[in-house]
C-alpha cells in the first residue's frame, strides 16, 4: 500500500478545446510556463503536451480555450492507488544496463549503427 493522503495535487487535468489530458505537476507547470509566455508576447505555436495516454501537440494562443484542474487525494486514501487510477503512475525507463546489450539492440545506449550511401 503507498502512501495514505496527499500534500498537494497528484496531477493535473489540461483542458484544451473539450479535450481533457491528464498530465504529472511537473508537465503542467511546464506547459502553464509556455503558455503564459505566448500569451504575454501575443503570439500563438504548437506546444507538445505528454499525457498520461501519449503525447498531444496543442495549438496556444489567446483566442483558445485552456484551463487546468488539479487532481486532488482526500485523506485517508491511498495515493498510489490514486494515481494509477489516473494513469499518472511512474513509469519505469525502458533502457536499464545496457554493459550486456548487443549493439544496435533495443538496450544498446548506441542505437543502431546508420550507412549511408
Amino acid at each position: 500500500m503507498g502512501a495514505i493522503g496527499a500534500t498537494g495535487p497528484i496531477g493535473f487535468v489540461v483542458t484544451h478545446y473539450g479535450n481533457e489530458y491528464v498530465v504529472t505537476p511537473e508537465i503542467a507547470e511546464i506547459f502553464l510556463r509556455q503558455r503564459r509566455r505566448l500569451l504575454d508576447a501575443g503570439q500563438g505555436e504548437l506546444v507538445p503536451l505528454p499525457h498520461s495516454r501519449g503525447v498531444a501537440m496543442l495549438w496556444v494562443e489567446a483566442s483558445v480555450p485552456c484551463g487546468t484542474a488539479p487532481i486532488t487525494v482526500p485523506d485517508g486514501e491511498d495515493v498510489e492507488a490514486a494515481r494509477r487510477r489516473w494513469g499518472l503512475c511512474r513509469r519505469r525507463r525502458a533502457v536499464r544496463d545496457t554493459a550486456d546489450a548487443p549493439p544496435g539492440s533495443a538496450r544498446s545506449i548506441e542505437g543502431p549503427t546508420l550507412v549511408s550511401g
